[in-house]
């Protein structure tokens, strides 16, 4: 329901909420709201806008906020209109004013929903969603008259450079076997903390690569619809695990045990790798 004009605050839209546990001296929250980002020092009770988009406007509901267990934090803002506070941010300090924009230059500003993970163990930011009309189409498994855009990015953040893995994200042979996130409804994007060549993305279906997404045909689907799923019909690759991904956690007792909330609820594997 995109009813926005019942939204009048900041607050009736957080898409994000993160904590920078890199700062021992004060509880320091942000949260990625509708128009922006939002920051507190002091347990929540207070919020400062540190990035604003363009006002209460239908291209400026998505947001996200990362940050890396050294406390550099990374914000995404979207936008119709270029302007300071829309795009891609980073920042050691979080405060108003002291974000650096780091949009790259073929991804211009998005009206679009991405989100962000970090990987830790190769200094590495990944952006994945709709960035308008670019990257990998898929055809909507509803309506083969309606194609789905998804881009991938990986961004270096020692060296400040871009590189789109488009190209990369798993190919589509059938109807029901793609990755399509339907404009950015279903959106999952995670990097395992022990194993980074473990990168796991979501739209209808749950993926995962085991090559650091270096490749477009090295992709085992682990969830969502059957890959010879007909339309009319609920037919799921694990029964009761439904299609449309919207999180993934992982279980820090066994890291091959992983959480997914998707439409159908919550699930849990204890071993993502099995092969069925």
């Amino acid at each position: 329901n995109r009813n926005l004009s019942a939204l009048s605050s900041n607050w009736d839209l957080v898409n994000q909420i993160a904590i920078n546990t890199a700062n021992t001296e004060e509880t320091e929250l942000y949260a990625a709201v509708y128009g922006g980002l939002m920051r507190s020092v002091d347990e929540g009770q207070n919020w400062e806008l540190v990035l604003n988009g363009d006002g209460f406007l239908a291209s400026n509901m998505h947001s996200d906020i990362k940050i890396k267990s050294d406390g550099t934090k990374f914000a995404y803002v979207s936008s119709e209109v270029s302007n300071e506070h829309t795009g891609f941010f980073t920042s050691v300090t979080g405060e108003l004013d002291d974000w650096t924009e780091i949009t790259p230059e073929f991804g211009t500003h998005s009206t679009e929903r991405m989100i962000l993970e970090i990987d830790e163990t190769n200094n590495v930011l990944y952006a994945f969603g709709n960035a308008g009309r670019q990257g990998h189409v898929y055809v909507s498994p509803w309506h083969e008259e309606d194609t789905s855009y998804c881009s991938f990015w990986k961004y270096d953040i020692a060296n400040d450079e871009w590189t789109d893995m488009s190209s990369n994200l798993p190919p589509a042979s059938k109807l029901f076997d793609g990755l399509t996130i339907q404009g950015g409804f279903d959106l999952v994007c995670r990097v395992h903390p022990d194993n980074s060549d473990h990168i796991f993305l979501g739209g209808t279906n749950l993926f995962i690569s085991k090559d650091g997404a270096s490749s477009k045909n090295n992709w085992t689907q682990i969830g969502g619809y059957r890959e010879d799923a007909q339309r009319g019909t609920l037919e799921y690759r694990y029964p009761n695990h439904h299609p449309d991904q919207h999180h993934l956690i992982f279980d820090k007792s066994n890291n091959k045990s992983i959480f997914t909330a998707h439409d159908g609820g919550v699930s849990i594997t204890d071993n993502y790798e099995l092969e069925h």
